[in-house]
């Protein structure tokens, strides 16, 4: 039993590849500025699975479930040929991130987002920041203030945390928890509920 958990090789004991939590990320970042849906260069959409999959009239589909290598999205990945290679406009991808192209589509390209149709921005999984104190045992500096349009509220940027205070009283009302280590800045939107 020890020998054959020895030999299994990384690419078939390791857990699939996630297109929301993989794949996704990497194309937002990386081509859907160029294949999105105001600018689609080659009528090469990226901004969404269903997109992505989708193959043009008189086309094979770009990319082959099961056959990376023969993949046009594969290809244009690993192409020497700097007019073909993708991304066009920066630096190749890494090895890690073509390695990961590559094993999505042997795997199957498979989509764990939900709605086939939905953009990039709505499968990739919310970030979870660490979370905030239970209490501060110094003063930390206050980064960001916004008053509520009736100024009876105060939203204060804190540490991995937005508090809202009570401005009539100077107490704390509520606590809005994951967020980014900081917060810069803050505005009410006018419905006097939400923050920004």
């Amino acid at each position: 039993v020890l020998f054959s958990i020895l030999m299994c090789s990384v690419s078939l004991c390791a857990a699939p590849v996630s297109f929301k939590g993989e794949i996704a990320p990497i194309l937002r970042a990386q081509c859907q500025s160029c294949h999105g849906t105001k600018d689609a260069k080659g009528d090469f959409r990226v901004d969404s699975y269903a997109e992505l999959m989708r193959a043009l009239e008189g086309e094979p589909a770009r990319v082959l479930q099961g056959n990376a290598n023969d993949s046009l999205l594969h290809q244009l990945l690993v192409t020497f040929d700097k007019s073909d290679r993708m991304p066009q406009k920066s630096e190749p991808l890494t090895a890690q991130h073509i390695e990961l192209f590559k094993r999505w589509i042997d795997e199957g390209a498979k989509f764990d987002g939900g709605d086939p149709k939905a953009t990039l921005a709505q499968v990739i999984p919310a970030r979870v920041h660490a979370a905030a104190p239970e209490k501060y045992s110094l003063d930390f500096p206050i980064t960001a203030l916004a008053f509520s349009k009736d100024a009876s509220q105060l939203a204060v940027g804190g540490l991995r945390e937005i508090t809202l205070w009570n401005v009539a009283n100077g107490k704390l009302i509520h606590r809005i928890p994951n967020m980014s280590q900081r917060t810069f800045a803050l505005a009410w939107l006018p419905d006097g509920r939400t923050i920004l």
